[in-house]
């Protein structure tokens, strides 16, 4: 009697794992399949459809199928579906070139990933207005800060402000400060207070941090300067 009967392949459940910190695939390990037969199996199993162990899975649902022979060339096969989801909260960082402003100045938004629901609202200014809402992309978004009084402008972006195409929550944003200062320095000289014999030290101090100030800057009548000397702001 001849032999009709395929080879049975037992393969793993379906498997649901989540995307590996930072990417959107998954590295996935599996069980190996096997296979048994009512004479011997002479061939496989063989992955026929799908990815093997231990290679990256994408986002989504992969199916997976392995198959097997006997000396008749019965083949059976088996399948399994492997599932990878997106459960990383999506990431925002806020940036400027602006250190320190005279003015309005561009902050950017940009998070790791594509997102939607992320608008103007979701911005808190401390000591400032945001405005001119902009986005580039559905990652990058930009908008303008004018501050209010001198002093630190603070811009804040809180969590759940958006979410991807998984709908997970954005986590919150660091924090980002920038100093708006419209005040001129101001510069006080000081020196001896009575007649003197020879050369004599002027101190100027100014009240800020300042950068440019040259000897090329003093002017003395009926002297030379010379010798300039810096020392720290305190």
């Amino acid at each position: 009697m001849p032999d009709t009967e395929a080879p049975v392949v037992t393969v793993p459940e379906n498997i649901v794992v989540p995307t590996d910190p930072g990417v959107s695939t998954a590295v996935v390990s599996y069980a190996a399949p096997g296979a048994t037969d009512n004479v011997a199996v002479t061939s496989g199993p063989t992955l026929t459809e799908g990815l093997a162990s231990g290679t990256t899975f994408p986002l989504g649902t992969t199916n997976v199928t392995y198959a097997a022979s006997d000396a008749a060339g019965n083949t059976g096969s088996a399948s399994f579906t492997v599932t990878v989801v997106d459960t990383e909260a999506p990431m925002i960082t806020l940036s400027t070139p602006a250190g320190e402003t005279q003015g309005p100045f561009i902050v950017t938004a940009t998070f790791n990933e594509d997102v939607v629901g992320f608008e103007i609202d979701d911005v808190v200014v401390g000591n400032g207005v945001a405005s001119g809402f902009v986005a580039d992309s559905a990652s990058v978004y930009r908008f303008t800060v004018t501050p209010t009084a001198e002093g630190i402008a603070t811009i804040d972006v809180a969590a759940a402000a958006a979410q991807d195409a998984a709908t997970n929550d954005s986590l919150a944003a660091d924090q980002l400060s920038v100093t708006y200062d419209i005040s001129a320095p101001t510069v006080s000289l000081s020196g001896p207070t009575g007649p003197v014999s020879g050369p004599f030290t002027v101190t100027a101090t100014l009240n800020e941090v300042v950068t440019g100030f040259e000897l090329g800057d003093i002017v003395v009548a009926g002297g030379v300067a010379s010798a300039r000397v810096w020392a720290p702001v305190r």
